[in-house]
């Protein structure tokens, strides 16, 4: 929805409302995630990357010993350095990592400086083929800590402990506005309770019942929240398509608040060029008073050669639908560059423009990320 210069009711955003379209049209042909730009240029699911079937965390051995130093990088090792690329420490025990240092300016008297956003440690124990004991230790105070057992059909799994329940795409960039206003970015990110999940041929579907206290070592109440994935992923004309969507239902959180919400996510892939997108919902509900927040978050990548890629972004995040103003947009353009296996450098432009006390524009800045990424 656009900024009305005039103070009046809003409305969807010619920009907003074609990658609105182009979302629903995907999900329309069809009913993924790595990160999901790797996992749609890819047509992988997240599995075949990490080592939790959600994504993100820890990487696995064919991630780590092949897919990066190999495929995704601009100066591969050679074969002497691809033998001791092993994150093994014996035979059941395996090691990962990621530190992600960046500094941030803004031009409206925020310099922001450097940040931290991320020092993870990872350790999986594989007892045997089918079972595996997983930590996940972040600077942030977040963590996750399951148990995963590979017993079920379709090539499904169980999985119990402390986890990012399963919604969405699991963006790297916590700032994506799907992630951060939909209640997804570290360190309230993750919640105790149990997942399943199950791959069907093209389709992936995962679901989780968690406390509903994300960032709470106990209950606060006897509620459960609920959600779920469903993705799949063909080949219509040349085009790789993933598509799906979520659902969740939290029916009290510690403060009190009713959240429930859903949308569609949807990733394209054709050559150079990948898209991936997502859409989501939020009712909130506490003492009577209901609002409803949309939110979107879009990013466009070309690939200009091994280990670099070009990016553009967009997020949207109206907070409360009946109100005027409080609306925020924000494009972004910049690229990724992969020199090596465990080093990646970002750069990103962002303009972000937004509407605050009723006057439009007064919300508006330019924003400057560069990121030093090291990760093994």
């Amino acid at each position: 929805m656009s900024i009305s210069a005039n103070g009046g009711r809003r409305g969807p955003s010619p920009a907003a409302l074609l990658l609105a379209l182009a979302l629903a049209l995907c999900c329309v042909v069809v009913v993924s995630r790595a990160t999901p730009r790797h996992a749609a240029r890819y047509e992988q699911h997240c599995g075949l990357c990490h080592d939790d079937p959600s994504g993100g965390g820890k990487r696995s051995l064919y991630a780590a010993q092949y897919l990066l130093p190999v495929e995704m990088v601009s100066f591969p090792p050679d074969t002497a350095s691809l033998a001791r690329l092993d994150p093994r420490l014996g035979e059941n025990l395996s090691v990962g990592c990621d530190l992600r240092t960046m500094h941030h300016h803004a031009s409206g008297g925020d310099p922001r400086g450097f940040l931290q956003m991320e020092g993870n440690l990872y350790l999986a124990f594989d007892p045997d083929p089918r079972v595996a004991l997983y930590v996940a230790r972040g600077i942030s105070g977040s963590y996750e800590v399951f148990g995963l057992a590979r017993l079920l059909p379709a090539q499904g799994y169980l999985k119990a402990g402390r986890f990012v329940p399963p919604y969405g795409w699991r963006l790297a960039d916590h700032t994506a506005f799907v992630r951060e206003h939909g209640g997804f970015a570290p360190p309230a990110h993750s919640d105790v309770g149990l997942e399943a999940g199950v791959f069907p041929g093209p389709f992936s579907v995962q679901v989780a019942a968690v406390n509903g206290a994300r960032g709470r070592l106990r209950d606060s109440d006897g509620d459960l929240a609920v959600s779920g994935l469903l993705l799949g992923r063909f080949r219509l004309a040349g085009l790789a398509l993933a598509a799906g969507g979520s659902l969740r239902l939290d029916p009290k959180d510690a403060a009190g608040e009713r959240r429930s919400g859903g949308g569609p996510c949807a990733g394209l892939h054709r050559g150079r060029w990948t898209w991936v997108g997502e859409m989501d919902w939020l009712r909130r509900e506490r003492a009577g008073a209901v609002r409803t927040e949309w939110m979107l978050s879009h990013e466009f990548s070309a690939r200009l050669e091994r280990g670099v890629d070009a990016l553009v972004t967009y997020d949207f995040h109206d907070p409360d639908l009946d109100m005027r103003t409080g609306a925020r947009e924000r494009w972004g353009a910049g690229a990724e560059w992969r020199p090596s296996p465990f080093v990646q450098l970002r750069m990103m432009i962002h303009r972000l423009r937004a509407s605050t006390d009723g006057v439009p524009g007064t919300g508006d800045d330019w924003l400057s990320e560069a990121q030093v990424h090291f990760l093994y």
